[in-house]
């Protein structure tokens, strides 16, 4: 089986700790050096360094998503706001109203963020089907999900290689 196949279901860290391992192990092959136990551990403790090093790295990458995300909220509200302030002024709408209607659109946004988030710690993250508080305390009582729904793995959690190299 390839590795790309072993690496289905796998953790971001586990799948890039499968490849860099198959990979260290098969340029030894090719260059028909016979590892030593010794020589294999530090093969597996470079391709664990590089799997952790991989899931901190997409750690990383959705947390900048998640920024960005946040950031785009914050322009959109920011022109809708201004967008509503020039337009009442243009309008003929006194300074004072149509500030007070900007501001009022800032605040409907900062409730649907917070009632979004509100909601979010209890039933889970859109587009998944569990993670939330109400999804913990099902999952508790044995009404959870499908078992498989705070992402388990559907694939081996480990390889063993079954060839040897000489």
């Amino acid at each position: 089986m390839g590795v790309e196949q072993q690496a289905l279901g796998l953790t971001t860290a586990e799948a890039e700790r499968l490849r860099v391992q198959q990979d260290l192990l098969n340029e030894a092959q090719r260059a028909g050096i016979t590892l030593t136990a010794e020589q294999a551990a530090k093969l597996s403790e470079i391709a664990e360094r590089s799997g952790a090093a991989a899931a901190a790295l997409d750690g990383a990458a959705k947390a900048q998503a998640t920024v960005i995300d946040r950031l785009d909220e914050v322009r959109g509200t920011s022109y809708d706001a201004l967008s509503g302030f020039v337009d009442d002024i243009r309008a003929g709408v006194d300074a004072s109203d149509a500030l007070a209607s900007a501001l009022d659109t800032v605040l409907d946004r900062l409730i649907d963020i917070a009632l979004q988030n509100s909601l979010t710690g209890l039933l889970g993250a859109s587009g998944t089907t569990g993670g939330g508080v109400l999804s913990s305390l099902l999952g508790s009582i044995g009404l959870g999900g499908g078992g498989f729904a705070d992402g388990g793995t559907t694939g081996p959690s480990s390889f063993i290689i079954t060839e040897r190299l000489s």
